[in-house]
């Protein structure tokens, strides 16, 4: 990943984060700026880890305004992952990158889950 793909994504100021599996298919929005840092610090802080798998059970699109800047992959247990360890998978420069989620990105993804689906 170069330098002005984090300048990108560092400029995203909305994410919808949509859930493939659960009780109806769930899109959860936010522009809230430290729910955003941990997203952002995803692609960021993201490091390939190529045995790693990620079983895709929901997709995060990162947007400046109405741009679509990036949309990644992600995996976690409580969102319906047959994996144990929370995953994401985007490609960024013809790169496709494989990397664990970090603890904060994948219980907040997992909070939210829980909370769309419990009624």
């Amino acid at each position: 990943m170069n330098h002005d793909d984090v300048a990108n994504i560092s400029k995203s100021n909305k994410i919808g984060i949509r859930f493939f599996k659960g009780k109806k298919p769930i899109v959860y929005s936010t522009t809230n700026k430290t729910q955003l840092s941990f997203f952002k610090d995803l692609i960021k802080k993201g490091k390939d880890t190529p045995n790693l798998k990620c079983d895709t059970t929901g997709e995060i699109i990162y947007f400046k305004g109405k741009q679509r800047l990036l949309k990644i992959y992600f995996s976690t247990k409580e969102s319906g992952s047959k994996l144990s360890s929370g995953a994401a998978t985007y490609t960024i420069n013809n790169n496709t990158i494989t990397s664990l989620l970090a603890y904060n990105t994948g219980m907040f993804i997992d909070e939210i889950f829980y909370r769309l689906n419990r009624d």
